[in-house]
């Protein structure tokens, strides 16, 4: 009953089975419960939104922020986007995200751990962009004080325009 009161979301790996599960809950001040394997090591070998990633390499841009809501949100909006589950990054998925080189798109929060991952981010794939709001802690807070359009519009036009330089959301 690890999930009891959560929503349970399914990790999916590239060919789209079931490798592990995440427990959110927004209301509970650990709003993530740590994803629960099925013979692998969760958070080193995967990413919220693998079973896109053939979809992803053939559109060219992938969008990965560190939670699944965020993930889930941007979306909605047609965005091919992954959570990191976290804060963190591990070399494979560095890997993959190094592949989209400029065209594979960070979004950390905007917190002390984000301030982490940003760095993280820069050493582990130097040519990926990163970007953090400035507006509130995570894309779905954006959202929620900004309202859809704006917080949308600046991720499509990051991922139009590699040079693009925001208002809502900074290039770190």
């Amino acid at each position: 009953l690890k999930f009891k009161g959560r929503y349970c979301l399914p990790i999916y790996d590239p060919r789209g089975d079931v490798m592990g599960f995440t427990g959110w809950d927004r209301d509970e001040e650990v709003r993530y419960l740590a994803a629960v394997p099925y013979g692998y090591k969760a958070k080193r070998t995967t990413f919220y939104g693998m079973e896109k990633l053939e979809r992803a390499y053939k559109r060219g841009y992938f969008v990965f922020v560190e939670g699944p809501v965020c993930k889930l949100y941007i979306e909605g909006f047609g965005v091919l986007s992954g959570a990191l589950l976290g804060s963190g990054m591990s070399e494979y998925v560095g890997r993959i995200i190094n592949r989209f080189g400029e065209n594979g798109i960070i979004i950390p929060d905007c917190d002390e751990a984000g301030d982490k991952l940003v760095s993280l981010s820069k050493y582990m794939t130097p040519k990926a962009r990163v970007y953090q709001s400035i507006v509130a802690k995570d894309v779905d807070d954006t959202r929620r004080k900004m309202g859809n359009d704006d917080i949308m519009e600046e991720i499509i036009n990051i991922i139009k325009n590699q040079n693009f330089k925001g208002k809502i959301l900074k290039r770190r």
